[in-house]
């Protein structure tokens, strides 16, 4: 992780951590999220409020990767 935000500072990254621990959020995070709602990707962000969300077209994409259901969020040109 402090190779991640070394990088980050000395390149000005955006880099995107998840955590379910509030102390690990806490110690590396400038910002953070907080997901308070849950379900099926296709229930919980369909694509016009992912639009709003991101301003500009997006579509969920789904797609399998190591055997698994994945989702991708991409934007639409």
């Amino acid at each position: 992780m402090n190779q991640t935000l070394d990088l980050r500072r000395r390149e000005g990254l955006t880099v995107i951590f998840t955590a379910h621990i509030r102390q690990q959020a806490l110690a590396v995070a400038d910002e953070v999220l907080l997901l308070t709602k849950s379900g099926p990707a296709e229930t919980v962000l369909p694509d016009e409020n992912l639009t709003n969300i991101y301003g500009t077209e997006v579509k969920l994409v789904e797609f399998e990767h190591g055997g698994r259901k994945a989702v991708a969020v991409v934007t639409v040109f």
